[in-house]
């Protein structure tokens, strides 16, 4: 067994085996790629390793920019100790690679310490926060070039977590949308035998007749339900552990599937059979049903019931079955209600067959057939609720949901026939799908005190409570389930449930939840559920900024296995995420693509939209703006006719994004208001409220309507303050401090970019240098010269070693004017030749114009009129191009400084009509006004 590898340098320590690297006691988390870029310079310490060597063996299979390298040995650099730029423990070579220049020891396995904890966990700096379920929309990009998508600056996961929670709904919340066939208990809970409808077996080799299993399994269930002496385990449980576990038909259940079904769920008997037709009519075969009850501890029969008759006397040959099996099951026929009918089947039997083979479809994962039968089976009997309710089902798994909260209203108002316990159910889907919160929870509590010992309800009252965002009622929720004995209080959809309520506050919390559900879901082998948790796990893991595709590729695998398209589509495009993330655009499209070929084969609408959405994140880092634009358009396109007020606020913020930098500025803004009031009317407070006011502001700054802007920059920020997050609170501030100095504010301007910088540094954000630069760019303006250049270039540096190349321009803009400003003509000439050289073909316009600026005024200090003229031509093309009105004064500023100050004071009035108060300054300077 080779050895171990453990190295030591500094005070760090790294495992490359553990993937652990700490300083002392403190873990230090990395992200994959950061890690095992780490390790390459660790293990050839002392030896230049060149870009390509490296490149080639961190990314073997994927054509990756230059820039994925540079940005990974910047994060190494930040996680030891550096600024990002430090050589202590990594030199550069210039234009070659890298050098690990500390002094590494090689530790033998028998001096290093075992280990056998988790590492404890800590958000990076570029830990990514999470959102509610409702915010399933992509993520924006980690860093806007101009006319890419608008960014989310708190880098929210949405759509890996969104895919994660649909998942759970699908698997862990059933009971969201079942109407199981049961009333309250009224005995003593620990002393009840559980009993499970397990299903029964199609004998008659006629699949026409398939659907009549279903219809047995709800009929039956349905005669048990009054049950006072017993507990009834939902159908729809029944029937997913029957298939996870691959039990037989009940009846000939073996003692090892019995053991199996008893490590998963409390059961004491088990009800099923078969059924055989025996002649009679094709239309109207006879059947004979065979009913069975098996006692789950020992395997032995403990009561058999047949019934023989006509398939269209289904619905008075089950009532006979039902009271033999009551009688049977120690329960005196007596104890039933006096309504021995509630109407829980539909009463017409094509209705009952088209119900029971939506059901059937439903619980095969089929939503799109599920819908079309049951849509028949609402027209076949109109007046029953749980067929609307079902449909409701389909339609909300499809992700139509407004269609699925008109079907719920419709169950709703008709359940007058059923049982107290479907009324309620039907009534708390139905205000869960209105957003009626309180009600909703309210109905929830009612339930629960009907059946405290039901954990279907309880998992479903837990997930419409994280669903209203009352993280903490839904982890007390969790709690009570949790008492419950085992194994039902083990059950590890609890433990998924808690991962989702954990992930925005703990996410080393939400984590644990997983692993333990992962852990417990194998040890049950129910698979649908491990898949989930791999989901959920990698979910967490992304979080606190380690990414893993092994478990993700894992989940992708289960869910085809088990026949669940959906969960594969959500896989696919939680692994398209994580090799986003990575740099791997290659990967990351063809997963995204993967999802929406899947989702577009099943009908899943909404997962389709969101992955197509993810994709125009892969066309806008290609450049492909084009492209980008036609993909978020098709998104906002579906989220528009579902239609989904939740995502929707994201994909016309992006849209708007896109608008503003073609200089389509009325439709940037009118997307940008669009999107805030949208959000508003659905009471989003989060992020995607916040990127509304980021897009407007910048909308309205362009159109050049500052004092407008001031408006909404003041709202934003007092939104973001009584948010408490400290990352929309540097957004907005930055923002503020930038309209504050376009309007010849410096002071405020001044308090506002070093507050903004002090939220970013102290939360370590990437955001960091952005506040650096606008400090510079004020410095500038405040004739600091040295002050502006120093921030300037250590922005530059920043943004280098991230790789965003059209920031890191602006910066050595900044930095070419004050090198100019203090007499270094040659050094400023260098500047800007190196500057011009990072900006390519797909640059955007707000990119160039400063770049350009900067050069012809360089030019001009150098004797170079020519040049100057054409780089302040192209200039103005470029922003009139744009038709942002600070860079078309910008221009004209610079063009009159050509000229002379030949139209500088018809600069300075059109600037300070439109409030750019600091441009006035400069201009009427240059026209030799006095300036206040």
């Amino acid at each position: 067994m080779p050895d171990r590898e453990i190295f030591e340098f500094g005070p760090y320590r790294l495992d490359v085996a553990e993937h652990r690297l700490r300083d002392g006691d403190r873990p230090v988390l990395l992200k994959p790629k950061v890690f095992e870029t780490l390790v390459l310079l660790v293990r050839n310490a002392g030896r230049l390793q060149s870009k390509a060597d490296l490149m080639k063996a961190l990314w073997p299979d994927a054509v990756v920019d230059e820039t994925n390298l540079n940005k990974n040995i910047w994060l190494i650099r930040r996680a030891l100790g550096g600024s990002g730029d430090s050589s202590e423990y990594i030199e550069t070579v210039p234009r070659i690679g890298y050098r690990f220049t500390a002094s590494v020891q090689r530790v033998r396995l028998d001096e290093a310490p075992s280990i056998s904890e988790a590492l404890p966990m800590t958000a990076s700096p570029l830990a990514l926060d999470a959102v509610s379920a409702a915010e399933k929309a992509p993520v924006a990009a980690e860093a806007r070039e101009p006319g890419q998508m608008a960014p989310d600056r708190r880098r929210t996961p949405a759509i890996a977590i969104a895919a994660a929670c649909l998942g759970l709904l699908a698997i862990a919340a059933i009971g969201w949308w079942r109407f199981a066939r049961r009333t309250g208990a009224s005995a003593d809970a620990s002393s009840r035998p559980t009993i499970s409808v397990l299903g029964f077996r199609n004998l008659s080799n006629r699949p026409d007749l398939d659907w009549i299993a279903t219809a047995l399994s709800e009929m039956v269930q349905s005669e048990l339900a009054p049950g006072s002496a017993y507990r009834l385990m939902p159908v729809e449980t029944a029937e997913r552990l029957r298939r996870e576990l691959a039990l037989e038909r009940p009846g000939s259940l073996s003692p090892e599937s019995l053991g199996r079904l008893r490590r998963a769920a409390v059961v004491d008997e088990v009800v099923g059979g078969s059924y055989v037709s025996s002649g009679g009519s094709a239309n109207d075969p006879q059947i004979r049903i065979d009913v069975l009850v098996q006692d789950a501890r020992t395997g032995e029969t403990v009561a058999s019931v047949t019934e023989t008759g006509e398939a269209s006397r289904l619905l008075e040959l089950v009532p006979s079955i039902g009271t033999r099996l009551r009688l049977s099951l120690r329960e005196p026929d007596g104890a039933r209600t006096p309504d021995r009918r509630p109407e829980t089947l539909p009463r017409n039997t094509a209705a009952l067959r088209l119900y029971s083979e939506g059901l059937r479809k439903l619980r095969d994962a089929d939503a799109l057939a599920a819908r079309d039968l049951l849509l028949e089976a609402v027209a076949a009997e109109p007046e029953f609720a749980l067929s609307h309710a079902a449909l409701g089902r389909a339609y909300a798994t499809l992700g139509y949901e407004e269609k699925a909260r008109l079907e719920l209203q419709q169950a709703f108002e008709k359940s007058g026939g059923l049982p107290p316990k479907e009324r309620l159910e039907i009534e708390s889907s139905y205000r869960a799908a209105n957003k009626e919160w309180d009600k909703a929870i309210a109905l929830c509590q009612e339930l629960e005190s009907l059946s405290p010992d039901d954990l279907e309800n309880g998992l479903r009252f837990a997930s419409l409570a994280i669903n209203a965002s009352r993280r903490q009622d839904a982890l007390a929720v969790i709690q009570r389930l949790r008492r419950l004995p085992p194994p039902t209080g083990t059950d590890p959809r609890i433990d998924l449930l808690e991962s989702r309520a954990l992930l925005p506050s703990d996410p080393k919390a939400a984590l644990g939840a997983a692993e333990r559900g992962l852990a417990e879901s194998r040890a049950r082998h129910e698979r649908s559920v491990e898949a989930n948790a791999l989901l959920d796990r990698a979910v967490a893991t992304q979080t606190l900024g380690k990414s893993e595709k092994a478990p993700v590729e894992e989940a992708m695998k289960i869910f085809a296995e088990v026949g669940d398209s959906g969960g594969e589509a959500r896989a696919a495009h939680v692994l398209g995420n994580i090799q986003f993330d990575e740099g791997d655009a290659n990967g990351a499209r063809m997963s995204f693509q993967r999802a929406i070929d899947v989702s577009d084969r099943i009908g899943y609408v909404l997962e389709k939209a969101a992955a197509v959405a993810s994709l125009s994140r892969v066309a806008s880092l290609r450049g492909d703006n084009a492209e980008a634009e036609r993909l978020i358009e098709e998104a906002n396109s579906i989220w528009r006719a579902v239609p989904d007020y939740r995502q929707l606020p994201w994909g016309l913020n992006a849209l708007g994004s896109i608008r503003l930098s073609h200089g389509r500025l009325a439709e940037a803004e009118a997307l940008h208001r669009e999107a805030l009031k949208m959000g508003g009317d659905w009471g989003d407070t989060g992020s995607y409220r916040h990127e509304s006011y980021s897009g407007l502001i910048a909308a309205l700054a362009a159109e050049g309507r500052l004092a407008e802007a001031a408006t909404v920059a003041e709202e934003a920020l007092r939104a973001s303050r009584q948010m408490g997050d400290p990352s929309w609170i540097a957004q907005h501030a930055a923002e503020s401090g930038t309209l504050a100095f376009e309007r010849g504010r410096l002071a405020d301007a001044d308090r506002l970019f070093t507050e903004s910088l002090a939220l970013r540094q102290q939360k370590e954000e990437y955001t960091v240098p952005e506040s650096e630069l606008l400090i510079a760019t004020l410095r500038l303006e405040e004739r600091k010269w040295d002050d502006a250049r120093r921030l300037a270039e250590k922005a530059s540096r920043e943004f280098a070693a991230a790789g965003r190349k059209t920031d890191q321009a602006d910066a050595d803009a900044v930095i070419a004017e004050a090198l100019l400003s203090s007499g270094k003509k040659d050094e400023a000439r260098k500047t800007v030749e190196a500057t011009g050289r990072l900006l390519d073909e797909n640059a955007s316009s707000d990119a160039r114009v400063p770049v350009l600026i900067a050069s012809a005024r360089v030019e001009s200090a150098l004797g170079r009129a020519e040049a100057a003229r054409s780089d302040i031509d192209a200039a103005t093309r470029w922003a009139e191009k744009i038709a942002w009105r600070n860079l078309v004064l910008e221009a004209r500023l610079a063009a009159a400084e050509l000229d002379g100050g030949a139209g500088a004071a018809a600069v300075a009035a059109d600037a300070r009509a439109l409030g750019f108060e600091r441009i006035a300054r400069r201009a009427d300077r240059l026209a030799g006004r006095p300036v206040s």
